[in-house]
């Protein structure tokens, strides 16, 4: 898998089909031992996800590993824009900047104010000096300081004895609209368990415009009432009806939060009748609620506002020649490969094609000069 081109997803959905999968992150060595442990179990239809980077540390070590593999076996590799790819490396969420002490997921609507669930900020990966993603991440990228992601070249080198095919995913094969349908396809060739519920299909994730989903889900807002709670849900996800009422609409009426974000709010249904037999309850809980969603709704456009688009990273690299062409030099070697068996899927690519023309005319400048 191809670090930025979807590898959470793939992960996820490849589990859904009752595939063992190893971890995709960490170094070489944690890719092996965490394989090693899941083939074990021989019964089992199990994959190795290749994924990451390799390192002037790390790379004797990733060459070994994929060396290692020794049945004969296809492969799946999904693909992206390489512009595209570099969007979520530069507003990549920071797992380890996490503000866990700061969230409070379970809220007391008497004595919890609103300002404080707000008063917390995305932590970028690579941020600039006030906390926002940065495009100096793009040139930190080409000089690999974080390690040479773009390894899909000497993995297929190395492996080019044991793949008995390649098959070539573009990355919207695998959005929310298609992933049901392409696991099925997929499960038909390689003979793995289809996907059974399309539901579990239907959602993006670790997407970098939702980044505020990790602040704010799931959520449990209560209060107290004669010595009853009364408790909403929270959630992006759908609950059971046999337990909740869905109170969503009663709430909001934004679009963006319904359709774009995906908010849900339920109430068991064994508080229903302590909300509405007290109209000062009632009125309090509203009113709680419309400003919690005003706040959310603004906190998501505000922080929508921060990410780096593709247009601005083609332009960054239009305005710094000698990054562009490290990435020439990157690309032409990383898409050897998929330009021979799969030039369909690279003439699709949008910003790419942008990208080569950018090449050529710097060419053609540097020619004339």
């Amino acid at each position: 898998l191809v670090h930025g081109a979807g590898t959470t997803a793939m992960t996820r959905y490849l589990r859904l089909c009752d595939i063992n999968v190893n971890r995709h992150w960490g170094d070489p060595l944690f890719q092996y031992i965490d394989s090693y442990r899941m083939l074990v179990n021989s019964k089992a239809y199990n994959a190795i996800i290749l994924a990451g980077c390799l390192n002037k540390y790390s790379i004797n070590f990733g060459i070994k590993f994929y060396n290692l593999i020794q049945k004969k076996i296809p492969a799946i590799c999904v693909m992206r824009d390489p512009i595209s790819v570099l969007r979520p490396i530069v507003n990549h969420y920071g797992n380890l900047k996490h503000p866990k002490d700061k969230i409070c997921n379970y809220i007391d609507i008497d004595n919890y104010p609103i300002e404080k669930i707000f008063n917390i900020q995305v932590p970028y990966a690579y941020p600039d000096e006030n906390g926002k993603p940065t495009l100096n991440t793009v040139k930190e990228y080409a000089d690999d300081k974080y390690g040479n992601f773009y390894i899909l070249n000497i993995k297929i080198k190395e492996l080019q004895n044991v793949i008995k095919k390649i098959y070539y995913l573009d990355m919207i094969d695998i959005m929310p609209e298609n992933s049901f349908k392409t696991l099925t396809r997929l499960s038909q060739i390689l003979h793995f368990n289809p996907p059974e519920s399309s539901v579990l299909f239907s959602s993006k994730l670790n997407s970098s415009d939702n980044h505020v989903d990790y602040l704010f889900f799931p959520k449990t807002f209560y209060m107290e009432y004669e010595g009853n709670r009364i408790e909403f849900e929270v959630t992006k996800y759908k609950l059971s009806s046999d337990e909740y009422l869905d109170y969503t609409k009663y709430f909001i009426d934004s679009p963006f939060l319904l359709q774009d974000i995906g908010v849900n709010i339920y109430l068991s249904k064994n508080n229903v009748k302590y909300l509405h037999c007290n109209q000062d309850i009632n009125i309090k809980v509203i009113n709680y609620f419309k400003k919690f969603i005003f706040n959310l709704e603004e906190f998501y456009k505000e922080e929508r506002k921060k990410i780096i688009n593709e247009c601005e990273i083609l332009n960054f690299m239009r305005i710094n020649s000698d990054i562009l062409m490290k990435y020439k030099n990157k690309l032409d070697k990383e898409l050897v490969h998929i330009k021979q068996h799969r030039p369909d899927i690279v003439a699709s690519w949008k910003y790419y094609q942008e990208f080569e023309k950018m090449c050529k005319e710097l060419d053609q400048e540097l020619t004339l000069e």
